[in-house]
C-alpha cells in the first residue's frame, strides 16, 4: 500500500504570461490535471488536490470542463 505524500497539495496556477507560456490557461490547467493523474497512477500522490487561480485567469465554463474531465478519470470533488 501506498502512502500519500500530502493530505493536501495547493498547486497555484499563476506566471504562465510571465513565463512566455505558449498555451493557454485552459491548456494549462488540463496539463494539470493530466500530469496529475498520470503520477497517480504510478503511486498516491494525495487525496485531495486544490488549483488556485487568481480572479483575473478565472472563467467558470473552464472549470466545468475540467471537472466532466476529472469525472470522467474517476474523481470526486470534495
Amino acid at each position: 500500500m501506498h502512502r500519500e505524500n500530502s493530505s493536501c497539495v495547493v498547486v497555484p496556477v499563476i506566471g504562465a504570461g510571465f513565463a512566455r507560456s505558449q498555451l493557454p490557461f485552459n491548456g494549462l490547467l488540463l496539463f494539470l490535471i493530466l500530469s496529475f493523474h498520470a503520477a497517480s497512477l504510478e503511486r498516491l500522490v494525495t487525496r485531495n488536490l486544490k488549483i488556485i487561480v487568481s480572479q483575473d485567469e478565472f472563467d467558470p465554463r473552464v472549470f466545468s470542463a475540467a471537472a466532466k474531465l476529472l469525472g470522467y478519470l474517476g474523481y470526486k470533488k470534495a
